[in-house]
């Protein structure tokens, strides 16, 4: 059973690319976080496995846990139904997913991306990690681009991403094909998915952690556009998933983005 600590990151901005002002953001430090707090959780076989943790109390009840973890079926049942690809055959044949809070809140971590796969033949699990789908309050009100900022829009996104480097500093999900994004462009500080120009292309979208040291509680500059998980101990056991996942399916990933109700 693979346990994982809840706590919070930020993403950088898939539009910038090699722009060297792009990495002065990973600089930057969220002081707002003035309380940490960890916790284990987990999902398999549809019942939840509970949590441990301080009770360190948190500015929003979006903290702890983003949302409820579904049922592994119910995920894949909603792929289906939806006539997305499922990849039910073979262990560790990964269906990563993200699911986007609908509707969530601002500028935090209430969503959550999920590697549902089997173990074993009869041991199908969700492992699933706090995360943003949605860029943060700093990068909608300060977009980088004259269209707005980007959101990935939901779909699945076959053979999307691949290995590769996040600015050069440690192993991440990047985009491998072209992805449809919607351009928010007005500049308040709510990601609206359903608005604004739709475009499809190469926008550095990558699948990421936030801070290196620590789970980050609000987005601000970590994600404009990114999909990025809170926690970097999250992270390291989702890039452990998909390595072992390498080895058999190839480092192709499929990536399906569902909205789904808090």
């Amino acid at each position: 059973m693979l346990f994982l600590r809840v706590l919070c990151v930020l993403c950088g901005d898939p539009d910038r690319g090699s722009d060297p002002n792009d990495e002065n953001r990973r600089d930057a430090e969220d002081a707002e976080e003035d309380w940490t707090m960890s916790a284990s959780w987990s999902r398999e076989r549809g019942v939840s496995e509970g949590s441990r943790g301080s009770d360190a109390p948190g500015p929003s009840s979006c903290y702890l846990p983003p949302m409820n973890v579904p049922a592994a079926d119910a995920v894949l049942n909603r792929m289906a139904a939806a006539g997305y690809t499922v990849f039910r055959n073979g262990l560790h044949n990964l269906n990563l997913v993200g699911l986007r809070a609908t509707p969530g809140t601002p500028n935090a971590f209430c969503d959550l991306i999920c590697a549902v796969y089997y173990a074993s033949t009869n041991d199908l699990r969700i492992d699933a990690f706090p995360a943003t789908t949605k860029p943060g309050t700093y990068w909608l009100q300060n977009p980088s681009k004259v269209d707005g900022t980007a959101i990935l829009m939901a779909g699945q996104h076959r053979g999307a991403f691949t290995f590769g480097k996040h600015k050069g500093a440690y192993e991440c999900l990047v985009q491998k094909t072209p992805l449809p994004v919607r351009r928010d462009d007005d500049h308040d500080d709510v990601a609206d998915p359903t608005k604004g120009v739709v475009q499809t292309g190469m926008f550095n979208i990558e699948i990421h952690h936030a801070s290196d040291s620590h789970a980050s509680t609000v987005v601000n500059k970590w994600s404009a556009g990114c999909q990025v998980l809170s926690d970097p101990h999250d992270f390291l056991n989702f890039m452990n998933l998909c390595r072992l996942s390498a080895q058999t399916y190839g480092t192709a990933f499929t990536y399906t983005l569902l909205d789904w109700p808090a």
